[in-house]
């Protein structure tokens, strides 16, 4: 059985940009990487723009609520989402979401594991967000946790940065980051497979400013881990973060 291959990415509009991520998705099927779960900012202002997603992929997305608290533009109806490849057997819980558009959870049966995926936009002028996301998200929820998204923030100001002007919103950011990741204890798979010569290679040589989109997966499973890169063509303006060979499932397996 091939293994698990997971891509988060800020698709920056599906309408938009929906015909070159189909194509990056043919693409990685051509490489034998064929994508199983992927974790997306969407911008979807109708539901008719899943219409190309619905044969292939099980589809859970923010519905957006104009009444809900921390709204900052109602003319979007979703930003996060989440596809999980009908090819898997992927047996779900409840989905859980947040009115106002900014993530998504999916909880899933694979290979008796149970296995829980997040997907994130932090809006720049949301407040609070990751506070209330880690209450969803509480150890023992989950076997194995895989947080992606576009955090508006880079999660070390030095290494993930290449601007040293100071960024009020991001310093605000941080300090909602840094306590997520004390109680949940992620990694940035990234950072962790990647060797430090190859990570300042890309840093060097990147156009953005900052890194903001990440990979997290709980540390007592980053050896799951096979591969993880950053893609160096662009979708959108943000680059997309993959994750090969999450785990082979059939060697994942435990009773339940």
């Amino acid at each position: 059985m091939r293994r698990l291959h997971i891509l988060t990415v800020n698709v920056n509009g599906l309408k938009k940009n929906g015909k070159k991520l189909l194509e990056e998705l043919e693409k990685l099927k051509s490489e034998n990487s064929e994508v199983d779960v992927f974790l997306t900012e969407t911008h979807v202002k109708d539901r008719d723009d899943w219409e190309n997603y619905k044969e292939d992929w099980k589809i859970f997305f923010t519905c957006f609520d104009s009444r809900s608290k921390g709204c900052y533009n109602s003319k979007l109806e979703n930003r996060a989402a989440i596809l999980l490849n009908k090819k898997r057997d992927f047996r779900c819980l409840p989905e859980i979401v947040d009115q106002s558009g900014c993530y998504v959870i999916v909880s899933c049966w694979i290979s008796r594991r149970l296995c829980t995926f997040v997907s994130v936009y932090h809006h720049k002028k949301q407040r609070g967000l990751l506070k209330e996301l880690s209450e969803k998200i509480k150890p023992p929820y989950t076997d194995i946790l895989v947080v992606g998204g576009n955090f508006n923030t880079a999660l070390d100001k030095v290494e993930d940065r290449r601007s040293l002007l100071n960024n009020s919103v991001h310093n605000r950011i941080r300090k909602e980051l840094v306590p997520f990741m004390g109680e949940h204890n992620p990694v940035d798979a990234w950072r962790k497979k990647i060797p430090d010569e190859e990570q300042y290679t890309y840093m060097r040589n990147i156009p953005e400013i900052s890194r903001s989109d990440y990979f997290f997966i709980n540390t007592d499973k980053w050896e799951l881990v096979k591969d993880c890169r950053i893609n160096r063509d662009d979708i959108s303006d943000h680059r997309f973060v993959i994750s090969h060979s999450m785990m082979k499932l059939k060697e994942a397996q435990r009773t339940v």
